[in-house]
């Protein structure tokens, strides 16, 4: 969180925006985009993204399907990890994992797990 805020904060910027706050989520797990999902009672009240087409697959499939990795890291209230789509241990995402895999997202890592936390779900990309 403290390399999250010191990095919003480079540049005298006192309101990066949530653009920005998707692309330090990205450089700081060292992925391709992020998608940052909010999540109320279940269900989905609008997300941020990376401007990829790949956190753009991922946050259309996610809201389309009604599963995925932020739908996981909501009702789990744990991080979410999962680090070969291709050969999971335990499938977890059977309409979500073949679309995003097409488009060559090979893994996903969602860090945050608490429904309080300012900054609600990531979904890095590769």
């Amino acid at each position: 969180m403290v390399r999250i805020l010191a990095l919003l904060s480079a540049g005298g910027d006192t309101d990066p925006g949530v653009a920005r706050l998707c692309q330090v989520c990205a450089s700081i797990t060292v992925t391709s985009g992020a998608v940052i999902m909010l999540v109320s009672d279940g269900a989905p009240l609008g997300s941020w993204r990376t401007p990829d087409a790949v956190s753009g697959l991922m946050e259309e499939t996610q809201y389309t399907l009604g599963e995925g990795p932020c739908f996981d890291a909501y009702h789990l209230e744990r991080p979410v990890i999962e680090p070969d789509l291709a050969n999971p241990e335990t499938v977890r995402w059977p309409a979500f994992s073949p679309v995003v895999l097409r488009a060559g997202v090979r893994s996903v890592w969602l860090p945050t797990s608490d429904r309080r936390s300012p900054l609600g779900r990531a979904g890095p990309l590769p």
